[in-house]
């Protein structure tokens, strides 16, 4: 499925339920950055997993706690 059409989903079931909803786009491969998703170096690969393991359920829990707050 097509990730404009996921997010579509997402919001309008989250409508539907009358609930407040926040989407995280994770983009693994950064074109921007030019650090490919195959064949990046042992520090790119370490910085990849931090961020996997550490930052984004970070995230997650910050935006759940503000969500919570509101409610």
């Amino acid at each position: 499925m097509a990730p404009t059409l996921l997010r579509w989903a997402f919001y309008t079931m989250a409508e539907l339920m009358e609930k407040p909803a926040v989407a995280l786009l994770v983009v693994s491969d950064n074109s921007a950055s030019g650090v490919p998703l195959v064949g990046r170096s042992e520090e790119d690969e370490q910085r990849y997993d931090r961020a996997r393991r550490e930052r984004l359920p970070h995230l997650i829990y910050k935006i759940a706690k503000i969500n919570q707050e509101s409610i």
